[in-house]
């Protein structure tokens, strides 16, 4: 697999993502939080267009109006995508995530997924580990900085399936549901060295091409 090949399936294995962000450099640091695929013009289009066309890839309108579902798009429908004149997202397909991982090896055990809601404030932490998740929830305020925890309000339950993203099913995943509440941002102190090597270590759950 060409690195770019690789990294045009690694940017979406978590989610979806607007197939124009592809066409900027400035868009890709922002929205990918990483260096650009390197490639410009036809190049990418015939990439994408022959990720799409073997199966890796798939699309679905982001406009209302738009028929819904996945489909596959044709090279004009491509470069109108890239140009923002179509809006549409892309994501792996269950080929496309299964050559991801034959590069990748990923520690599905390992993988976690966290957030905070905002409305209400509620956060969430979902691993197979179930022990992984217990460390999370000890320091996701090193994670998530202006926030704590309100003690007594969690909520332990196992997920059977668990939809760990939007391509990949696993059999279970412990998950922890809990009440924040917000906090001074000037009383944050620095996240100790164990904190840092945890949050490590969740990063880097499969490896890099």
């Amino acid at each position: 697999m060409r690195p770019a090949e690789f990294w045009l399936l690694d940017s979406v294995i978590e989610t979806w993502y607007p197939l124009e962000c592809l066409a900027s450099n400035d868009d890709m640091y922002l929205v990918f939080n990483r260096r650009g695929h390197g490639l410009t013009g036809e190049t990418l289009v015939s990439m994408l267009d022959r990720l799409f066309q073997d199966g890796h890839l798939i699309a679905k309108h982001r406009d209302d109006d738009k028929p819904q579902g996945t489909f596959v798009p044709t090279r004009a429908e491509i470069e109108a995508a890239l140009a923002g004149a179509l809006k549409v997202y892309y994501g792996l397909t269950l080929k496309g995530g299964a050559r991801w991982e034959a590069v990748s090896l990923p520690d599905w055990n390992r993988y976690c997924d966290a957030f905070l809601g905002i409305d209400p404030e509620v956060g969430t932490i979902i691993s197979r580990d179930r022990k992984l998740v217990e460390t999370y929830l000890s320091l996701c305020h090193y994670a998530w900085n202006d926030m704590s925890v309100i003690a007594g309000s969690e909520k332990w339950d196992v997920l059977k399936p668990w939809e760990a993203t939007y391509w990949k099913t696993l059999p279970d995943g412990h998950r922890i549901q809990f009440e924040y509440k917000s906090r001074d941002a000037a009383g944050v102190t620095e996240s100790p060295p164990s904190a840092k090597q945890f949050f490590e270590g969740i990063r880097n759950w499969y490896t890099r091409y």
